[in-house]
């Protein structure tokens, strides 16, 4: 792909906490329509990449850009969404759906902090995309947690950003929303939000990712989800993680030296 098909790009990016080492001289792009999974241990840096990602935690080196701007620009323009692995729910708070969903329009509001019509349809668009239109009036505590994945989706895609970031996006799901929610991450790629996905669920990403990444600390490999997943790979990957291996670089193409 062209290089002005990067939205968002790391160079060298090194985080510590103390004495541990998060992440080392990783670099990473992420390109406008892909779909990238992101594979690694628990312990390999990858709630700390997408920290880093979102501006929640400083590098000590390297840098991280968004279409050659500051991560800080691009969250004021609300073009960065990022959907947990879990929320803290308070089941007591009657918070509904439909309020839910429209968090996600609260970046892009003015003094009034109202929400316009263009505010309350794009909150439709994104109730309507995720299967989610009769649980808008239900309360968020009420709800499975299938349901409430595809309602923070939602929420996700009422911001209208152009980065999506997805943490373990299918834990706790059953197979069919998994299956629902892959068809609207592949929607938003085709309409050219670049999305990445990190997640322990390596079966579900051959068919949903037009790359995967493997990753201790930086990035170990980088190709298509078949060579990537391969049984030499993903060993390599592991053993990085017990200390038994060495991180390689990307290479431009994809690959590892």
């Amino acid at each position: 792909m062209a290089a002005d098909d990067v939205v968002l790009e790391l160079r060298e990016v090194s985080v510590s906490y103390g004495t541990v080492r998060a992440l080392e001289g990783a670099s990473l792009r992420l390109r406008a329509g892909v779909v990238t999974g992101l594979v690694g241990v628990n312990g390999s840096g990858k709630s700390t990449l997408m920290k880093s990602i979102l501006g929640l935690v400083q590098p000590t080196s390297g840098t991280v850009t968004v279409r050659g701007g500051s991560v800080a620009a691009a969250r004021r323009k609300a073009s960065i969404t990022y959907v947990p692995q879990t929320e803290s729910i308070d089941e007591t708070f009657p918070l509904s759906v439909g309020q839910v969903v429209e968090m996600g329009r609260y970046g892009r509001l003015g003094m009034t902090r109202r929400l316009a019509p263009a505010d309350r349809a794009a909150c439709r668009e994104a109730v309507a995309r995720t299967g989610t239109e009769k649980l808008v009036e239900r309360s968020i505590g009420e709800l499975s947690g299938g349901q409430r994945k595809r309602v923070f989706l939602a929420r996700a895609i009422a911001q209208g950003a152009d980065i999506l970031l997805l943490d373990e996006p299918f834990s706790g799901v059953d197979a069919t929303s998994q299956r629902e929610i892959s068809a609207v991450i592949r929607s938003l790629a085709a309409e050219g939000v670049s999305v990445l996905i990190s997640s322990h669920d390596v079966a579900s990403l051959p068919g949903l990712c037009d790359s995967v990444v493997l990753w201790y600390r930086r990035a170990l490999f980088e190709g298509s989800p078949a060579d990537a997943l391969s049984d030499a790979h993903l060993a390599r990957a592991f053993a990085a993680g017990l200390g038994e291996g060495s991180a390689g670089a990307v290479t431009g193409e994809g690959g590892a030296v």
